[in-house]
């Protein structure tokens, strides 16, 4: 569903949060992340964070990139993109170099675009 080729978000998901799955607390993880269930916590990553159609997370995210299919509660800060799918509501405010929102996709907030340190 969210990968393309040749797309940042190709590599191989290291870490996932299931549907059944809730995380209370702040999540540190090495790679990338799925998250199909809820967290309510902050969560960085050195990766991408992919959040999908089911998925929540409530707090701050501090990746590369993100994809977002699901809800997002909380700011975002990114060196890389951010994807808003049309399933896509974001509430928080944002600091990223890339943004794309499809037709559908709801954000509130604020957005900071930052240029991609070489």
């Amino acid at each position: 569903m969210f990968r393309k080729k040749g797309d940042a978000t190709s590599a191989p998901v290291e870490t996932m949060i299931s549907k059944e799955c809730e995380l209370m607390g702040s999540l540190a993880a090495k790679g990338s992340l799925r998250v199909d269930g809820k967290v309510a916590g902050d969560v960085t990553t050195d990766g991408d964070v992919l959040v999908g159609e089911g998925g929540l997370i409530e707090g701050d995210i501090q990746a590369q990139n993100v994809i977002l299919a699901g809800t997002v509660r909380g700011n975002l800060k990114l060196t890389g993109k951010l994807e808003l799918y049309p399933t896509a509501h974001l509430t928080g405010d944002v600091k990223v170099a890339v943004l794309n929102i499809s037709d559908g996709a709801f954000f509130h907030g604020t957005c900071e675009m930052e240029k991609i340190q070489a």
